[in-house]
């Protein structure tokens, strides 16, 4: 079996420019094509998984670079509002890979740390179960050209399918935390 001691680094792509691109909607902006209200929460059946969420998801592309020579196949999609992002990714890794969980999750945060402007990265990681598979809770807050962010993650393996929902937002803002709490608690596998 082959192994990949750093397949981390496409989930950590993925968060990275997630946080990336909630980042610059933090600056001075014209209204931004794609953003949407906050709608009703409600089931939602999204990238393999069922969650609850505030409105509808639109696919995005995804640049897996040289790590896209290990996956089978994967998909993001992404819900913005113009302070609130969820994106949900699912990631299915070729068979003969052998995967480190444990990496992927700390290249989610390492990935965040290595964006331009970022400063002050803490997290923390704590292991669960989501639908009876292995899953890790991330929190993560740090600084980009002065303006706070925080990123609440899960991240969940079932045998070669990775799957990461996260949201990202302004922690000065109660609501939401909040919000985030909702969506990380509601994750579960699709049946």
């Amino acid at each position: 079996m082959k192994r990949l001691p750093k397949i981390l680094l496409t989930l950590a792509a993925i968060a990275a420019a997630a946080a990336g691109s909630f980042l610059a909607l933090q600056k001075p902006r014209d209204p931004q094509p794609g953003l949407r209200p906050m709608g009703e929460w409600r089931a939602r059946q999204i990238a393999g998984l069922t969650l609850e969420a505030p409105g509808d998801f639109q696919g995005m592309p995804l640049d897996l670079g040289a790590v896209g020579q290990f996956v089978e196949s994967s998909e993001l999609q992404i819900f913005k509002t113009a302070d609130f992002e969820i994106d949900v990714m699912r990631t299915i890794y070729k068979s003969d890979i052998e995967l480190n969980f444990d990496g992927a999750a700390q290249g989610a945060v390492d990935g965040i740390a290595r964006l331009a402007g970022i400063r002050n990265v803490q997290h923390t990681a704590t292991e669960q179960t989501v639908s009876g598979k292995p899953a890790r809770r991330l929190s993560i807050t740090a600084e980009r050209w002065r303006k706070a962010l925080r990123v609440e993650g899960l991240l969940v393996s079932d045998g070669h399918a990775y799957y990461q929902v996260q949201a990202i937002f302004d922690p000065a803002n109660p609501q939401s935390a909040k919000d985030a709490g909702r969506l990380l608690q509601s994750v579960q596998l699709a049946p």
